[in-house]
């Protein structure tokens, strides 16, 4: 069997951070974790961008437009709920004739 020699064991680092990331390895060697430390600066930025554009960008509708959606929704939620009841309704009744069939 043919002996295996040269720099193979190089190829495969077992060490993290790598050495040639100096950066890393300083921040590792710490107790501070890189991708915590983005993830913690991506969300501060996000909340601090959504406060700006809600300060700068969102205007609330007038009471009478919030009104007359409040009724519009109103209004779908009931014509739903009397759907799904209905249909369920139905179901019923079919399912009761089933068994009934079934059973004789």
């Amino acid at each position: 069997m043919p002996r295996i020699t040269g720099n193979v064991g190089k190829l495969v680092s077992r060490e993290y951070p790598p050495k040639s990331c100096p950066d890393l390895r300083t921040d590792w060697n710490n107790g501070n974790k890189p991708y915590k430390i983005k993830l913690k600066n991506t969300m501060i930025t996000y909340v601090k961008e959504s406060i700006e554009e809600l300060r700068n960008n969102v205007t609330l509708p007038s009471r009478a437009e919030s009104s007359n959606l409040m009724v519009v929704v109103a209004v779908f939620s009931i014509l739903f709920a009397l759907a799904t009841w209905g249909v369920d309704s139905i179901f019923s009744e079919l399912i009761t004739f089933y068994f009934k069939l079934l059973i004789g």
